[in-house]
């Protein structure tokens, strides 16, 4: 049962890394990624706005990326820290 367990871990996690890279690419794509992947014309525009004109770019939208930024380093490196924590105790080998 515990293989098992693992095997749908190390799934999930892999489903995770794919989609953050997804994400990420369509930052880089810009406005025509966002409108081939259904974020609609509204969330288009911004995206070609803000590439336009970065010094007009809300202060709080760059502030709450930032947050949220910081909360997944966190996450991360907490994440690796008990991962080797966990890998010694373990029994799955």
């Amino acid at each position: 049962m515990q293989s098992q367990g693992k095997y749908w871990l190390t799934l999930g996690g892999v489903f995770s890394i794919g989609i953050a890279i997804l994400h990420i690419a369509i930052i880089f794509g810009g406005a025509p990624a966002y409108r081939y992947f259904g974020a609609g014309e509204e969330m288009a525009q911004k995206i070609v706005w803000m590439i336009n004109s970065p010094k007009s770019v809300p202060s709080y939208d760059v502030l709450f990326s930032l947050e949220s930024l910081l909360v997944g380093i966190i996450y991360f490196v907490g994440t690796i820290s008990s991962w080797k924590v966990l890998k010694a105790n373990s029994r799955i080998k």
